[in-house]
C-alpha cells in the first residue's frame, strides 16, 4: 500500500494531473489501427512500468519549450499575448524499503540545491533562478549525500534529444471536420507519449451545460506522430476558439546505487503551441 501511495503521489500530482471534464483518450478498439498501431496506458499502468520493485528514489528534470498563447489581465481587459521560451524544473522523491519518506542531506542537479517540502520530497523553490536541464545526450550531474545508510553518490545521467513538434505552428488551424495529424521529433525507443488537446482560456466561452468537453489526454509509445479522427475531435471538443496542443516525453533511466538499490531518473521534455480549433 505504501509503495502505491508514494508513487502515485510523485509522479500522478506532478505529470498527470487533469481536469474532470477532459478526456483521457480514445479506446483503443474504437480507432482503426490506420491512425495507430501501438498501445495506448492508462496513468495507472505507466506507473507500474516504471516501478520494478527496487528503487530508492524518482527524480524527475523536466524541461517545458513553449511556443503558445496566455491572456492576462489589464487596463480592465483581457489581452493576448504570445510567450516563447523555456520553463525547466526537477522534483525527487526518496523513500527506503518499506515505501516511508526517506530524508537524505541533500540532493544537487546540475550545482541546484533541490529543497525539501515534504518529508521525502525535494523541489526547485527559486523561480528566479530556473535550473539547468539537459537534453540531446549532455550530462546532467547530480549528487546526494550520505545519510541514513543511503549511500553517497555523484554521477550523471543524459536522455535523448527534447521534443520538438515539427508539423503544426503557433495559431494554425485545426478543424473537427478533418482528421487532426500531429508529428514531432525527440524522445527514444523506451519513451512514452503524452499528447494534451486543452481549451487555452475559457472565461471568455459561453459554456452550454456542466461537463462540456474542452480537450482530451491521452498517453501511448513513442511513434514520432499520431492521427485523431475527425470524429474524435468532434465528440472530445465541443468549444471552438484557441487549444493549447502540448507534447510531452518521459524517458526513464535507471541508476544503480552501491547497495544494490536504484534511482529512477525520468527525463520529461516537452513541447507546447497554441492552435485555432474551427467547427
Amino acid at each position: 500500500m505504501k509503495r502505491t501511495i508514494i508513487l502515485t503521489i510523485i509522479l500522478s500530482v506532478i505529470l498527470f494531473t487533469a481536469c474532470s471534464d477532459k478526456s483521457t483518450g480514445p479506446n483503443k478498439n474504437q480507432i482503426p489501427s490506420i491512425y495507430y498501431n501501438g498501445s495506448y496506458y492508462s496513468i495507472e499502468e505507466l506507473i507500474n512500468t516504471y516501478n520494478n520493485g527496487n528503487l530508492t528514489g524518482i527524480i524527475m528534470l523536466i524541461k517545458n519549450k513553449r511556443n503558445d498563447m496566455v491572456m492576462n489581465f489589464f487596463d480592465g481587459e483581457w489581452h493576448e499575448m504570445t510567450f516563447d521560451g523555456y520553463e525547466t524544473d526537477a522534483y525527487a522523491g526518496m523513500f527506503k524499503q518499506d515505501y516511508s519518506p526517506l530524508d537524505v542531506v541533500s540532493i544537487v542537479i546540475n550545482a541546484t540545491t533541490l529543497k525539501q517540502y515534504t518529508p521525502g520530497a525535494y523541489k526547485v523553490f527559486d523561480p528566479y533562478s530556473p535550473i539547468d536541464i539537459f537534453f540531446g545526450g549532455n550530462q546532467n550531474k547530480y549528487l546526494i549525500d550520505s545519510v541514513n545508510g543511503f549511500p553517497s553518490v555523484i554521477d550523471s545521467v543524459s536522455f535523448p534529444d527534447e521534443i520538438v513538434i515539427t508539423n503544426l505552428n503557433r495559431y494554425d488551424t485545426v478543424s473537427k471536420s478533418n482528421d487532426f495529424e500531429i508529428l514531432w521529433t525527440g524522445g527514444g525507443s523506451n519513451s512514452k507519449i503524452e499528447i494534451d488537446f486543452s481549451k487555452n482560456f475559457t472565461l471568455l466561452d459561453s459554456i452550454t451545460h456542466d461537463n462540456t468537453g474542452i480537450g482530451f489526454r491521452i498517453i501511448l509509445d513513442n511513434s514520432l506522430g499520431y492521427t485523431f479522427p475527425s470524429l474524435f475531435l468532434r465528440n472530445t471538443c465541443e468549444l471552438t476558439g484557441k487549444y493549447d496542443l502540448k507534447v510531452t516525453c518521459y524517458t526513464p533511466v535507471y541508476k544503480t546505487l552501491s547497495n544494490g538499490k536504484q534511482i529512477l531518473f525520468i527525463g520529461v521534455s516537452s513541447h507546447r503551441i497554441t492552435l485555432n480549433l474551427t467547427n
